[in-house]
């Protein structure tokens, strides 16, 4: 079963999570990805059905194409009813494309409010600049965040650091530390 395919094995793998696994596991973006896949998939699908019929009626319609071209569009001669065949099969891809669109859009609108209506911080945050110095403590900022909304609206508030010094600080440190096993070495 692991072997079936060869290698493109790796297309039977896309049906073997559900959706709620891959939403729980891998989050919404990886799912919507999946689901865009194997909407492609389901209209393929649609255009073999059509093949199956669509082959025949090009390859009897009368033209005077040989070989791979006497099973395309180009072999109906102009004028003839055969051309009902490719309007029917264009009506039956574009409404199943629709109709699949239409169910993908209903599972991605129930999943994105799904989604959003988690209790998580990424969903919730928002990005404050030019805050005043009195303000520039978490502790500070939390007061004030929670005198002017609700108490129960605020959950946390953190002030980001501008640190300039920062890297270089960070990269004295890394050649200290690498140079010191050799100074225990050599005392």
């Amino acid at each position: 079963d692991r072997y079936f395919g060869g290698w493109i094995s790796f297309v039977w793998l896309v049906f073997r999570p559900s959706d709620d696994e891959l939403f729980e596991h891998c989050g919404m973006d990886a799912a919507v990805f999946i689901r865009t896949l194997r909407y492609g998939m389901k209209v393929a699908l649609v255009g073999v059905f059509n093949s199956v019929y669509l082959i025949p009626v090009y390859l009897y319609s009368g033209g005077d194409y040989t070989q791979l071209e006497s099973i395309t569009l180009g072999n109906v001669p102009e004028g003839s009813n055969s051309l009902l065949a490719a309007t029917f099969a264009c009506y039956v891809t574009f409404g199943s494309a629709m109709y699949l669109l239409y169910r993908e859009f209903g599972w991605f609108t129930a999943r994105r409010h799904r989604f959003l209506a988690r209790a998580r911080p990424d969903n919730y945050t928002a990005y404050v600049r030019n805050i005043p110095p009195e303000y520039c403590s978490d502790d500070a900022l939390i007061e004030y965040f929670r005198t002017v909304f609700s108490h129960e609206s605020v959950v946390d508030a953190r002030v980001a650091i501008d640190a300039p010094n920062l890297e270089k600080l960070v990269a004295e440190r890394e050649d200290v530390s690498n140079r010191l096993p050799h100074a225990v070495n050599v005392l």
